[in-house]
């Protein structure tokens, strides 16, 4: 059941960063069946998508994941970026979260000029 989930996030997040638009994690919450409350959940959805999508060679879509009071997304993210060693303890988490968003938004515009759908994905 999972496994659908996180198809699911993945499609709409993808269909956001091609019109470079960012979503809450009240979207996301909506899209697990989650209430907005249970980061955790929506998280582990997040990570797992994340990570995917960086095996594959593609930028990760949890930046375009920002939470209403911060404009940013969640801890997990700077933390799986650490765990990858994208970012350091010592970076700018502001700097880096613009650079990731960038590069996803980057990435997803691309494919949707050229009608390219991006690396095939394992779930």
């Amino acid at each position: 059941m999972i496994d659908n989930y996180k198809v699911k996030v993945r499609n709409e997040l993808i269909q956001s960063a091609k019109y470079r638009k960012q979503v809450e994690y009240l979207i996301v919450s909506y899209v697990i069946g989650q209430d907005q409350e249970d980061r955790q959940a929506i998280d582990k959805v997040l990570y797992d998508v994340s990570l995917e999508e960086y095996k594959n060679g593609n930028p990760m879509l949890w930046p375009l994941v920002v939470d209403e009071a911060t404009g940013l997304p969640a801890e997990g993210f700077f933390k799986l970026l650490a765990e990858l060693d994208q970012m350091k303890e010592s970076d700018d988490r502001s700097v880096v979260y613009k650079e990731k968003l960038e590069e996803v938004f980057s990435y997803w515009a691309q494919r949707r000029k050229t009608g390219k759908s991006g690396t095939k994905r394992k779930f």
